[in-house]
């Protein structure tokens, strides 16, 4: 029993650190690829500190480990979601993230060098509930921009992801109420040790360097396939022409309806023959567009911008702030106080 475990604890430290050394030997230079190298470098200090007395595992040792593995459940969040959702900074929320899932590993890491004054009625629950809640958080990013995202490789990662961190979930916590002792020990180090044969067969097997989804450059469609060439010219129509994108509702089975295309080649149009990532980024670059021609117009100086949102497309004046300031760089109302000025300097001449 014991080589078992020795054997399940350095290979699982193995796996993790060449994951660790794949992804710094292609100099990641996307923030997934930085993140999953200080995820990996924090699950091998995890499971280093598991190492028994008789092999080297030290109280020295363990402090140390689980120190380095204080921020190992906030990052396997932010890692996670750097991969799903194209918008991930990181802000103060995920800050905050982070510093709810330090709070009841630093007490359990004070605890184990003999700290105690930290402790209070409850911590033994709060790292489970916090767990819990960040889970489902990634669940549900991970499942609400299935039907948005353009990304071929992503979907699938998106379904994948959602399957597995169920399943794995799961069976850690009907090990963890069902089963006790040996048994149970040996169990979640076979559930830690497949995660990360998966993660290293994903990471070898796609090289760390899809972690950011890259697109290539931007290619004609008609260079893509020339069946694409009548639903470009069709697209470009309803969308510069017909104006498409000013109905709030507007999705992409919507659009492929229009088109007479299934929705899985109008997303593989707009996002190789267009570069765009998601569908929401390809409506939001035409919204955004004629908001900047209303916000610069002289006669519309009186209308109000959550008005002009609501024109162009936008269903709410939260998403369209919150938009043009990612894309423009400014508030609207900046932006719209620039031009104006600018532009009644040019006629006063």
């Amino acid at each position: 029993m014991l080589l078992l475990n020795l054997m399940l604890i350095f290979g699982s430290i193995t796996i993790f650190l060449m994951i660790a050394g794949l992804a710094l030997r292609e100099k990641a230079s996307n923030r997934p690829g930085y993140l999953l190298i200080l995820l990996s470098l924090s699950l091998s200090a995890g499971i280093l500190m598991q190492l028994p007395y008789e092999w080297g595992g030290s109280a020295s040792l363990r402090h140390t480990a689980r120190f380095f593995n204080l921020p190992s459940i906030g990052l396997i969040w932010w890692f996670l979601l750097s991969i799903l959702d194209d918008n991930f900074k990181l802000n103060r929320v995920a800050w905050a993230g982070m510093a709810l899932t330090l709070i009841p590993a630093t007490i359990f890491w004070l605890e184990d060098m003999g700290i105690d004054s930290f402790l209070f009625p409850g911590i033994n629950y709060l790292n489970p509930i916090v767990f819990s809640v960040l889970l489902v958080h990634i669940l549900w990013t991970g499942l609400a921009g299935l039907k948005e995202d353009l990304i071929a490789d992503r979907r699938k990662i998106r379904i994948w992801l959602a399957t597995f961190l169920t399943l794995a979930t799961t069976l850690s916590v009907i090990v963890g109420y069902t089963l006790e002792g040996h048994t149970q020990y040996l169990l979640r180090w076979l559930i830690i040790f497949t995660t990360a044969i998966i993660l290293l067969f994903w990471v070898t097997r796609f090289q760390t360097s899809v972690l950011e989804f890259e697109i290539s450059a931007p290619k004609a469609p008609l260079a893509l396939n020339p069946k694409f060439s009548v639903p470009y010219k069709k697209l470009i129509e309803l969308m510069e022409k017909e104006k498409v994108y000013l109905e709030p509702e507007l999705s992409i089975t919507g659009l492929a309806e229009r088109l007479d295309l299934p929705a899985h080649q109008l997303r593989y149009l707009i996002n190789q023959g267009l570069n765009y990532r998601n569908f929401n980024a390809f409506l939001a670059s035409y919204r955004i567009a004629d908001a900047k021609r209303c916000l610069t117009d002289l006669e519309q100086a009186s209308t109000p911008i959550m008005t002009i949102a609501l024109n162009s497309g936008f269903a709410s004046l939260t998403t369209f702030n919150r938009t043009f300031k990612n894309e423009v760089g400014q508030t609207a109302g900046d932006y719209r106080q620039v031009a104006l000025n600018h532009n009644q300097s040019i006629i006063e001449e």
